[in-house]
């Protein structure tokens, strides 16, 4: 229903929909929206994936316990085909739970060739971002400072060896 409502995906994805008529949620008293805040922009690197990476990933879990429900694999493979011609994509530390969408619906369509593709590409990044003493980008980024972090893409990386 969210990729239906899109207003246009050209240049990127609103992940924070949140009335039924698609328009984007809005609190009193907040910061008034900015669209970069809610939008995985194609256009810009380092974009924050991980927002559409995490519901894809739960999609799939859903999908594992309902496998006669297509529309729930087939919702996940939309998000992945929108990101999958964004080059960005390939070079983000933030594509870790896009790794992880792309290994469950290897998984659970017997292995589709361009998820595989996608998969073998952010785990490649990933690898080459790993530090001597195992974690991964710049350990001083504030980013990378988050507890998990180090762990989230290690665990991430294991399932994708166990996929090849």
């Amino acid at each position: 229903e969210i990729i239906d409502k899109q207003p246009s995906m050209d240049e990127g994805l609103f992940y924070y929909i949140m009335h039924r008529d698609g328009t984007l949620f809005d609190q009193p008293g907040l910061i008034p929206l900015d669209e970069d805040q809610y939008m995985i922009n194609l256009s810009k690197p380092n974009w924050y994936y991980l927002f559409l990476g995490y519901p894809a990933t739960f999609l799939c879990q859903l999908y594992q316990y309902d496998p006669s429900n297509e529309g729930i694999r087939e919702a996940v493979m939309k998000l992945l085909d929108w990101l999958e011609p964004n080059e960005y994509v390939y070079q983000s530390k933030w594509s870790v739970e896009v790794l992880e969408a792309a290994i469950e619906v290897s998984k659970a369509s017997g292995g589709i060739d361009r998820y595989d593709v996608m998969a073998e590409k952010i785990a490649s990044n990933l690898i080459a971002n790993q530090n001597p003493d195992g974690t991964f980008y710049n350990p001083t980024d504030i980013d990378n400072t988050w507890p998990g972090t180090t762990a989230e893409i290690a665990l991430v990386l294991h399932q994708y060896s166990l996929l090849t």
